[in-house]
C-alpha cells in the first residue's frame, strides 16, 4: 500500500523532474489526481512548472529582444559608416529605380558640392538635370537612356550647368542591378 500510494507517485514526480532538468521543457506536467498529501504535492509541482515555464518564456523573449537590439545597433552603425564613406567620396553616388520613370532612391551629399543642388532639390525634381544639361547634349543623353537595358554597365560624358552659369564636364557611369531572375531592379551611378 505504501509503495502504491507514496513510492510510485514520488518516483513519477522524480522522473518528471529529471525529464524537465534534462530537456528544459517546462510544459511537462504530472498527471496525478488525489486529495492526499501526494496529490497536493503534484498540484504544487505543476504550479511550480507553470511558473518556471512563464519565467523561461520571459527569459527567451528578453534574449530575443536583446539580440534584435544588437542587430539593429549593428545595422545603424553600418548605415552611418556607409553614409560617411559615400559623403566623403569626391563623386556623386546615386540610385534610381529601373522602372517607374527612373525615380531617384538615393543621392550622396556630394551633389551639393559638385553641382550646387541639394539632395532635397534632387528628390523633389528628378528631371532637374534636363534643365541643367547643355542643350546640345540632351539628344545624345536621351538616346543613351533609351538603350538603358542593353548593357549592365555604361557611361556618357556631357556638360552640366552650375547655378553660377558655368559648365562642367560630367562623366556619368551607371551600373544596372538585376534580381535573381535577371530583371532590372535598380540603377546605381556616379
Amino acid at each position: 500500500l505504501t509503495h502504491h500510494h507514496i513510492g510510485r507517485p514520488l518516483a513519477r514526480l522524480e522522473g518528471l523532474a529529471r525529464t524537465v532538468r534534462e530537456t528544459e521543457d517546462y510544459r511537462n506536467r504530472i498527471d496525478y489526481k488525489s486529495e492526499d498529501e501526494i496529490g497536493r504535492l503534484a498540484v504544487a509541482f505543476n504550479e511550480m512548472l507553470g511558473e518556471l515555464e512563464g519565467a523561461h518564456k520571459r527569459e527567451i523573449a528578453e534574449q530575443e529582444k536583446k539580440g534584435l537590439q544588437r542587430i539593429a545597433d549593428v545595422q545603424a552603425s553600418a548605415h552611418a559608416h556607409l553614409t560617411r564613406l559615400l559623403n566623403a567620396s569626391p563623386a556623386v553616388i546615386y540610385c534610381r529605380t529601373a522602372s517607374d520613370n527612373y525615380q531617384p532612391t538615393f543621392v550622396s551629399e556630394s551633389i551639393s558640392k559638385l553641382f550646387d543642388v541639394s539632395p532635397k532639390e534632387y528628390f523633389e525634381n528628378p528631371d532637374l538635370w534636363r534643365d541643367r544639361v547643355h542643350p546640345d547634349d540632351i539628344p545624345r543623353i536621351d538616346a543613351w537612356i533609351d538603350r538603358i537595358y542593353e548593357s549592365d554597365h555604361k557611361s556618357i560624358e556631357y556638360r552640366y550647368r552650375r547655378k553660377d552659369g558655368t559648365y562642367c564636364w560630367v562623366n556619368d557611369e551607371q551600373h544596372l542591378l538585376r534580381d535573381a531572375t535577371g530583371e532590372p531592379i535598380e540603377i546605381v551611378g556616379s
